[in-house]
């Protein structure tokens, strides 16, 4: 998988590089945020990426979601997932825009990006399969979610996908998908509570199986202890901490080249 790195500052130090592509020097030029983007840019250095498989040289971005400028608050589909235990077919996903912004790269070219964050939680999943201390930066959850999550987007979703530099209890990774941290969900919150909704129905049946019937979503903060997490209970209601090997709802974010 090739990748170009970008920059985008928000005030949580998120940095960007995008998937398919050769470019850097991205910052943020303009953009309907919320609160917890800045609009200042801030450097990032380039990072090289292992080639996981051989691909075709990018073309242009095939246009899986609205090719109208996205505000925050907007639901649009991207991707598709697994969301009937009746079946195995995948059905197209629904994300809320939590933030968008317009990126600029070394050649002056100007790139519409946008947060998404899934409106329905998509499964249920421990956030490490054994109780033990850890963290975002080592759980099981996030490699997942960068992993067998990831590949189940089209080549053309993965030119849109951009790998975001994110922080959590002050450890720095490097992401396609992640959670939002609990301060970014006290930011977002008003937001959500708008337009969040609960489980797919293969989720529910995960949580009713699985979880005895616990409502709530992963965020990637640790608890109180290395060996506890913290989670939204119900659609966007208050965070409270699990044990890490208890199952509960996934809602991941990404971000995006908008079309």
């Amino acid at each position: 998988m090739k990748v170009r790195t970008l920059a985008l500052c928000m005030a949580l130090c998120l940095a960007l590089s995008c998937v398919g592509a050769v470019a850097a020097g991205i910052s943020i030029i303009e953009g309907e945020v919320p609160p917890m983007f800045s609009s200042q840019p801030q450097a990032s250095e380039p990072e090289s990426q292992p080639e996981v498989q051989p691909e075709p040289e990018p073309t242009a971005a095939t246009a899986v979601v609205p090719s109208q400028r996205m505000q925050a608050g907007d639901v649009v589909t991207f991707g598709s997932y697994r969301q009937s235990q009746a079946d195995n077919e995948k059905t197209p996903l629904n994300w809320v825009v939590i933030g968008t912004g317009v990126a600029q790269n070394a050649q002056g070219e100007a790139l519409d990006c946008a947060f998404l964050l899934c409106q329905s939680v998509i499964d249920y999943r421990v956030f490490n399969e054994q109780f033990a201390k850890t963290s975002w930066e080592k759980c099981d959850l996030r490699e997942w979610l960068n992993d067998e999550f990831l590949w189940s987007f089209t080549d053309e979703e993965h030119d849109q996908m951009l790998l975001t530099d994110i922080s959590t209890d002050g450890t720095p990774t490097r992401d396609h998908v992640w959670l939002l941290s609990e301060a970014e969900y006290g930011e977002l919150r008003p937001l959500l509570e708008t337009v969040l909704l609960g489980c797919t129905d293969r989720a529910a049946d995960w949580r009713d199986s699985f979880a005895g019937g616990v409502d709530g979503w992963w965020l990637r903060d640790s608890g109180k202890t290395a060996s506890r997490a913290r989670y939204v209970t119900g659609a966007a209601a208050d965070v409270v901490q699990a044990e890490v090997d208890q199952r509960r709802g996934v809602r991941p974010v990404i971000t995006i080249v908008q079309p």
